[in-house]
C-alpha cells in the first residue's frame, strides 16, 4: 500500500471545497514526493480535524486539493508537556525539538541562556523561527500528530522565568525523578527546562526555583540534544511503532518490551522499582 502524505492546510476543512496549496507544500509534493494530480493525500488543520483528500491540480509552483468529509481525531498525550530548550551551538536545539514533537510534546519554547554562547538578533531571529516552524511541522506530520505543537517566540530564560510555572529543571544535583515529581498536578501544563551544555548560571538557577521549578536529575550523563528526548519518554506517551520503540530501548537500555508494548506514561513508570 502506497504511503499517503499528510498535508497541513490553513483553510477550514470542508467536504467538496477546493483548497489551494501553498507554494512550498506544492513544491515538496511535486518534486520530492513525486505526487501528481489525482493522487490521494491526508489533510489536517493542526487543530484536531483530519480528512481524506485528492489532489485536483499540482505542479512545482502550486496546486489545489479537494477534501472529503472531515472527522475529529485525538492522538495527543493527555500530559500537556512543554519543552523549554536553551539554544546551543550547532543543530542541537533542532534535534531536541524534533524528537520532543515526535514523542508528544504540546509546545516548544526556545530560550537564550547565559552560558549558551549563542547570539541571535534581528533578521536572524525571524529566519530561525521560520526554520524551526518548518521542522516542527515536518516532525508532526511524520509522527501523525493530530495537533500542531506550538512554537514560542525566542526569549531569554530569565524573561521566561518571570512567570511562576509548574515544571522540572534538569540539573545534575537535582532530586531523583520520583521525588521531584511528587505532588505535581498532572492535569495542568508541565514544563521541562533543559539548559545548554555549559549549564545554567547561579542567577538562572535562583530564578528557576523562585518560579516554582523543581530540580530533577537524570541517571546518566547525556548530550544536550538527548536529555529532552529521554525526559519526554519518561513524562509523555511512548508511541508503539517499532521505530520509536527501538529508539526508546536504545536510549534507555530498557528490555521491557512487554511493558512498553502499548505505550507508557510517567505515572506507570513511577510505580516500577527500576526506572527506564
Amino acid at each position: 500500500m502506497a504511503h499517503v502524505p499528510r498535508v497541513l492546510v490553513p483553510a477550514p476543512l470542508q467536504a467538496g471545497q477546493p483548497i489551494p496549496l501553498e507554494a512550498e507544500r506544492a513544491h515538496h509534493l511535486y518534486t520530492v514526493l513525486r505526487r501528481r494530480a489525482g493522487d490521494a493525500v491526508c489533510l489536517w488543520d493542526g487543530q484536531g480535524l483530519e480528512a481524506p483528500g485528492r489532489l485536483t491540480a499540482l505542479d512545482a509552483r502550486g496546486g489545489s486539493v479537494q477534501a472529503e468529509t472531515p472527522r475529529r481525531i485525538d492522538r495527543e498525550s493527555p500530559l500537556q508537556l512543554m519543552l523549554v530548550q536553551a539554544l546551543a551551538r550547532g543543530d542541537r536545539f533542532e534535534q531536541a525539538a524534533v524528537a520532543a514533537v515526535e514523542l508528544g510534546a504540546h509546545s516548544i519554547q526556545p530560550v537564550l541562556a547565559e552560558h549558551g554562547h549563542v547570539k541571535l538578533k534581528g533578521e536572524r531571529v525571524a529566519r530561525k523561527q521560520q526554520s524551526w516552524q518548518r521542522l516542527l511541522l515536518g516532525a508532526a506530520e511524520q509522527a501523525e500528530r493530530s495537533r500542531l505543537p506550538a512554537l514560542g517566540a525566542l526569549c531569554s530564560l530569565q524573561d521566561w522565568l518571570a512567570t511562576p510555572r509548574q515544571g522540572l529543571l534538569l540539573h545534575p544535583e537535582g532530586a531523583p525523578l520520583r521525588a521531584a515529581c511528587a505532588g505535581l498536578d498532572w492535569q495542568a501544563p508541565l514544563a521541562v527546562v533543559v539548559g545548554p551544555e555549559g549549564g545554567l548560571s547561579p542567577d538562572e538557577l535562583r530564578r528557576a526555583e523562585a518560579a516554582g521549578l523543581r530540580r530533577c536529575r537524570l541517571d546518566v550523563a547525556l548530550a544536550a540534544s538527548i536529555r529532552p528526548l529521554r525526559r519526554c519518554c519518561l513524562c509523555g506517551h511512548v508511541d508503539t511503532r517499532r521505530r520509536r520503540l527501538r529508539l526508546h530501548h536504545k536510549l534507555h537500555g530498557c528490555d521491557r518490551r512487554r511493558q512498553l508494548g502499548r505505550g507508557c506514561r510517567l505515572g506507570d513508570l513511577l510505580l516500577r522499582r527500576r526506572r527506564c
